[in-house]
């Protein structure tokens, strides 16, 4: 969840707090493989919003980030030149 956002915004990825007003954070779930990826601290990354059409309601952007394993933190993934558009309510 995204609060308190504009175009042209960048929001920097890393670990959860649980309260989503003061953290964003990345996470990739592989069911395929069984495996869970969060970012951290240590492994961060980025979402820049691109678009915001408040009048259409969608919002558009690209993200990237470093994640770890959540049972095997050597366990490294990196998520490049991920992009979307959503409709929002």
């Amino acid at each position: 969840m995204l609060l308190n956002i504009s175009a042209n915004t960048i929001i920097k990825l890393k670990s959860p707090t649980g309260n989503p007003s003061v953290s964003s954070f990345g996470e990739l779930k592989d069911y395929k493989n069984n495996k869970f990826y969060i970012t951290s601290e240590a492994y961060t990354g980025t979402v820049a919003i691109t678009k915001l059409d408040n009048t259409n309601k969608i919002i558009s952007g690209t993200f990237e980030f470093k994640a770890t394993g959540n049972s095997d933190p050597s366990d490294i993934i990196n998520v490049t030149d991920g992009w979307f558009d959503i409709t929002y309510k």
